[in-house]
């Protein structure tokens, strides 16, 4: 994910594949009968450009290629400084063995509304080391330009984890989401325990009913779940809000796509082709031009706007997964040709307007079919089917795909002459989605040069075909005089306003620009012939498949990996701030877990969804009595049992007993004997996910006593699970871009234990640096929001440990242009600004008791440059109310302070600076409101908390205990100063914190 490890974790995914993840594998005769995939993923620097020429500035491409049982798939791509489509391509080349990888790969950028996309070329030469990383360069072209740079990537197997006996969905199995078909028995006799009677009795909504479906046979439920289902897709009934309208989309487009797997036995065929239609409308515009359905959305896939809706979309093409479809037709070679004759000996049949060419004049008769509210699976810009033969007549009926199209007059109100337009949306009766013909025939009465127009777009696509020759949107064509068959294939997942097929005149000066254009139309045919000859395979090797679902699901499954790479990274962090983080994963953990029922494997191959349920469970503190409490430092921490349904069934083997244990602790209302409140948050998914076969075991002992997310730099220390007295300590390097909503914490921590909290900060989205224990750089302008790096990390089996990080970036001048990738962890150095500061943190935490209290804590920080430092520790508040509150007890004495709580207190010493001048105070900051509602509008913040100036080195040992501190001995000056706390020694060796004996 980070730059330093080439995206992809790979030393840690080996580690994974290797047995730190259960792996009841697929050995011995079982696992010849799984398929085996091979995956390369590769980030090739500056392979994409936005401007007509390469700027040496330019936007990473990041590929995922993928072999099953020896075929190569459709490659899948990401260029999110590019864009936010996805991208596809094929590999044309490759050859691998141990030591190196050569690979062709060709790709079509797709475009949108905003940014041109066009056809890449890339030979990329790699090295490969032992644990699977690659390394090395590519050369290419795209738009017609060479590129050239670094290549990085990695290549690996993906692993079956669900033991000897999986078998692997079958195309045409249903259901295949909240639980598979052979799991039904088991779940019908879980139905009639006193947990499956109180959590049937709970079910409600389109996933809740289709549930019940399946477990009763009763047709009542799956009705109840089509009346809900239309009133989403023919009304749209919560498809949107007024903040974050895709994450309203993208709720209902989920519960629509489970439905339907839920549902597949009862639903009528109409309606199903209906639910279907609307689900490949919305993924169409998602995978291919986001921001037609907000512009105001984060479409970052770590942003609450969004995650549910990848989600969503991406639940639809698991779901139809190995549907039957048709052979997916052969491409229609596009007229590589400037001389385009005339229909000779035609003579236009009944009803068939004859319309003079009027150069710049949309036709104002035509034929048209009635539209027909389902979209045809071929893209016409792919394939007209054979309809360049036809010369139709009124009345006159043709077959595409499963669909009869009767050619009839168009009525005269859709053509409107004064805006030379053609009103698609009446047409279409304001639906949004429609396949249909236009024909018409043209009378050339003057030859000459004639250039097309006959818009496209990524939702619409229109392909027109001159006298059986199809033709792009400004190809320029030589026409004789004489009679032009005129006919357009639509298939519309959007209903234009506008819609202006026409022929412009052209002079010789366009010949030479319109060769370019053929010869881009000749490259894109010939790669619609290599992904149409390895649809065909695929289509095959699944038993008919259709290639249009499929290419849906690897797409889903592609922008899904990207969100558990990029939102929550190794280790299950995830790292948008407040309640957001939830937001956007809420979605993404139940397709985790589908996607293994399914297929055996995970989407991504490392710790990151599989380890989010843990992640969060390690920092509560469970006391003997009342509810579990944890502190938040970089997003909210609550799981609801919503996410322990959705993320159990994925958990480590090895943690599931706690993570039950904990579920129960944080979910289960006490003395409910059913255990069905464990699942009140989500009934559903709840009652599948809900083991009452397992005994539940308190954490100690499985679980171990640190955390480790590198990705994104966060590190948790915890002494022990034993009760309410543990003590749990977090830091956060913030070492990744974080694509949505978060703060300028580089550095901060937090610190809870014998039952209170004793470093805390901010938990909303509104975070400012001086609002962490953190150095502020008050009259400094510095790049406060940026990341840090780790330099140094070691722990220890008791919870203790260290970590260094380099701050830098944090100090240096506000960037020219973006300095992080959003993406891939790389690092843009031509955007970083050298301010003159530099500086490093490092903390340690020793819980082994030496010291003659349970916890020693120390932070250093070493900066130089700049004017002045005010270290700052964040100091919790106490009362019962808003009006009530106050800072806790904080004692300051010469270069000492304590926090006092109770009979426990946390005593603080200085080393350095000395002197050391100390204030423990409130203060008020005023802020303006980032975004949303009011934004701009300016707030009074008010913190509590330790402030210490007096130099550029900060050398603080901090001690938690009941009863008295021990005493703190220092030896030396400033960072090099040896310190003894009781029986323990404590330095900096200007790297690290060192702890002795």
């Amino acid at each position: 994910m980070n730059g330093k490890i080439a995206y992809v974790a790979l030393a840690l995914a080996m580690a994974v594949f290797a047995g730190a993840r259960p792996c009841a594998g697929a050995s011995g005769a079982a696992a010849a009968a799984l398929p085996d995939v091979q995956v390369v993923e590769l980030t090739l620097a500056g392979a994409v450009f936005q401007t007509p020429e390469p700027t040496g500035r330019d936007m990473d491409l990041m590929l995922e290629l993928e072999r099953t049982d020896g075929l190569w798939q459709r490659a899948t791509g990401i260029a999110r400084e590019y864009n936010t489509s996805v991208h596809t391509g094929y590999v044309e080349e490759a050859r691998i063995d141990e030591r190196a990888a050569e690979l062709g790969v060709a790709m079509q950028i797709v475009g949108d509304s905003w940014v041109s996309g066009g056809p890449a070329m890339y030979r990329v030469k790699l090295a490969r080391g032992g644990d699977g990383r690659l390394e090395g360069t590519y050369e290419g072209t795209f738009k017609g330009r060479t590129v050239s740079g670094r290549a990085t990537g990695c290549i690996f197997t993906r692993k079956y984890i669900m033991g000897k006996d999986f078998t692997p969905l079958a195309p045409g199995e249903h259901p295949r989401t909240v639980f598979r078909k052979s799991d039904l028995v088991r779940l019908r006799e879980k139905l009639k325990t006193p947990f499956g009677q109180a959590a049937f009795a709970k079910m409600t909504g389109p996933v809740g009913w289709g549930v019940q479906h399946q477990l009763t046979g009763d047709a009542k439920y799956a009705r109840a779940a089509q009346d809900e289902v239309a009133e989403i897709i023919f009304k749209g009934k919560g498809c949107s809000a007024a903040f974050a309208p895709a994450r309203a989309l993208g709720c209902q487009v989920e519960r629509v796509a489970v439905a339907l797997d839920l549902c597949w036995d009862a639903w009528p065929e109409p309606f199903k082709m209906q639910v279907i239609t609307w689900l490949r409308k919305i993924a169409t515009r998602v995978f291919c031009d986001p921001r037609k359905i907000s512009l105001s959305a984060n479409w970052n896939v770590a942003s609450n706007h969004v995650g549910s809706l990848y989600a969503g979309v991406a639940f639809a093409g698991l779901v139809l997964w190995g549907e039957k479809g048709q052979t997916p037709p052969q491409p229609t070679p596009p007229a590589l040709v400037f001389d385009i004759p005339a229909a000779l000996d035609y003579q236009p049949g009944k009803g068939v307007p004859v319309v003079p060419l009027a150069p710049g004049v949309v036709p104002r008769k035509w034929l048209a079919t009635a539209p027909i509210e389902t979209v045809i699976a071929t893209d016409p810009i792919v394939s007209v089917q054979g309809l360049e033969k036809i010369r139709p007549e009124a009345g006159e009926t043709i077959r595409l795909e499963d669909y009869e199209l009767t050619f009839q007059p168009l009525r005269d109100e859709y053509v409107d002459a004064a805006e030379n337009n053609i009103l698609l949306k009446s047409f279409m009766n304001d639906r949004e989605t429609a396949t249909f013909c236009f024909y018409t025939v043209l009378d050339v009465r003057e030859g000459g040069l004639y250039r097309l127009r006959n818009a496209c777009s990524n939702s619409g696509r229109t392909q027109l075909l001159l006298n059986g020759h199809r033709l792009a949107d400004g190809q320029v064509v030589r026409l004789e005089k004489g009679l032009y068959p005129v006919l357009i294939l639509g298939r519309m997942m959007i209903a234009w306003t506008k819609f202006q097929p026409r022929f412009e005149a052209a002079g010789q000066d366009d010949l030479e620009q319109a060769k370019a254009l053929l010869a881009q139309e000749d490259r894109q045919f010939k790669a619609r012939l290599r992904e149409w000859e390895i649809d065909v395979a695929e289509s095959r090797r699944l038993g008919g498949a259709s290639a249009e679902y499929n290419t849906l699901f690897r797409t889903g499954r592609r922008i899904m990996y990207t969100l558990y790479r990029e939102a929550v990274g190794s280790g299950g962090f995830q790292a948008e701030v407040a309640h957001y983080n939830k937001d956007t994963t809420d979605g993404p953990n139940r397709y985790a877990a589908a996607f293994r029922r399914c297929f055996g494997y995970d989407v991504s191959p490392h710790p990151d969804i599989t380890h989010y349920l843990t992640r969060n469970a390690f920092v509560y503190i469970y006391p003997e009595q009342g509810k579990p409490w944890a502190q938040d430092i970089n997003g909210s921490v609550h799981i609801g049992g919503d996410y322990f349904a959705a993320l159990f069934p994925i958990c480590p083997e090895a943690w599931q007993a706690a993570m039950l244990w904990a579920w129960d602790r944080m979910e289960c209302a006490p003395g409910d004997a059913s255990k069905a409140s464990a699942v009140a948050d989500d009934p559903a998914w709840g009652f599948a996910a809900y083991p009452l076969d397992m005994s539940a075991q308190a954490p100690a002992g499985s679980l171990p006593l640190v955390w480790e997310a590198p990705d994104f730099g966060f590190y948790a220390f915890r002494n022990s699970w034993a009760g309410g007295d543990d003590i749990v300590t977090q830091f956060f390097l913030k070492s990744h871009h974080i694509g949505g909503w978060n703060g300028p914490n580089a550095g901060t921590f937090r610190i809870a234990g014998l039952g209170k909290t004793w470093a805390v900060g901010p938990d909303g989205r509104e975070r400012r640096r001086w609002n962490e224990s953190v150095i502020w750089l008050p009259s400094d302008d510095t790049y406060e929001s940026a990341l840090g790096q780790l330099t140094y990390l070691k722990t220890e089996k008791n919870g203790s440990g260290a970590v260094t990080m380099d701050l830098k970036d944090v100090y240096s001048g506000p960037p020219q242009g973006r300095l992080y990738a959003p993406y891939g962890g790389a690092r843009h150095d031509r955007a970083f600004q050298d301010s003159g500061i530099s500086g490093l943190r490092s903390f340690g935490v020793d819980y082994s008791g030496k010291c003659g209290a349970p916890a020693l804590f120390v932070v250093v920080d070493k900066v130089r440059g700049g004017h002045e430092k005010v270290w700052l520790w964040q100091v919790p508040r106490t009362g019962t109310s808003e009006k009530q509150t106050k800072m806790v007890d904080v004692v300051v004495k010469d270069n000492t302070f304590a926090i006092r709580q109770g009979d426990a207190t946390l005593a603080a010493t200085f080393v350095a600076p000395a002197p050391v001048k100390l204030a423990a105070e409130t203060r008020k900051m005023q802020i303006r409101k980032s975004a949303g509602h009011e934004a701009g509008k300016a707030i009074d913040v008010t913190f509590d908390a330790v402030f210490a100036e007096g130099g550029d080195d900060f050398f603080v040992v901090a001690t938690l205990q009941r009863g008295p501190p021990p005493p703190v001995k220092a030896e030396g000056r400033g960072l090099d100063s040896k310190v003894r706390v009781g029986g323990r020694t404590v330095a900096f060796d200007g790297q690290k914190v060192v702890f002795g004996q």
